[in-house]
């Protein structure tokens, strides 16, 4: 396919599974560029639980195992240990807060591996709002996704990036009730191994 062009080309989450039942979670991040990001020292991941704390700021964070890199063109796959299906695909596998999660809790991507210094600023890409308040209402706790009219959601669901993506959203704006435009997920039935997500093509910058 032709290349997609694109104001900037980055890292990006291209997968999230928050499970209907039991513990098959999982989530994704995709390599557009042409070369091999290190993970282990430049990025991380900066968590908040049923909203973010005062200013706001994240409440924990997670970093990737060392020596971990994505390369061009690659994914990174972290899933929860336990998950029902086969997990030999994964990059990590955990059972702790990075893969226990659920769809009123932010996961977003950051430059650096100090979530407790991170600010909107260092924002790559993320699933959820970066913001003290929770989401939801009266034991509906999730984002909508692509608007509220979309019927999508961040609770029990699989949620595979359009292919043709070449970038992270910093804003956050796909969960906003007012989203408008076009949408950058897809829902997908939900898996016990994880789906195999590919990207359309290759994405160019700008020169």
């Amino acid at each position: 396919p032709a290349p997609t062009s694109a104001p900037t080309v980055g890292l990006f989450f291209s997968q999230y599974q928050e499970a209907s039942s039991g513990t098959n979670r999982y989530w994704q991040i995709y390599n557009p560029t042409d070369a091999e990001i290190d993970l282990a020292n430049d990025y991380s991941i900066a968590m908040c639980t049923n909203g973010c704390g005062s200013g706001p700021t994240f409440e924990s964070g997670w970093t990737f195992a060392s020596g971990a890199t994505i390369a061009a063109g690659g994914t990174y796959l972290v899933c929860h240990s336990s998950m029902d299906g086969d997990t030999s695909s994964c990059d990590e596998t955990s059972s702790s807060t990075i893969t226990n999660f659920n769809g009123d809790d932010v996961r977003a991507l950051i430059s650096g591996t100090d979530y407790s210094t991170a600010t909107s600023a260092d924002i790559i890409d993320q699933i959820g709002l970066f913001s003290e308040d929770r989401p939801g209402s009266s034991g509906q706790w999730y984002w909508p996704v692509c608007g509220s009219d979309s019927g999508i959601t961040t609770r029990n669901i699989l949620l595979l990036r359009a292919t043709t993506t070449c970038s992270g959203e910093t804003d956050g704006a796909s969960f906003e009730d007012s989203f408008s435009g076009e949408c950058g997920w897809i829902e997908v039935d939900q898996y016990t191994t994880p789906y195999v997500w590919t990207a359309a093509g290759a994405c160019v910058a700008p020169a």
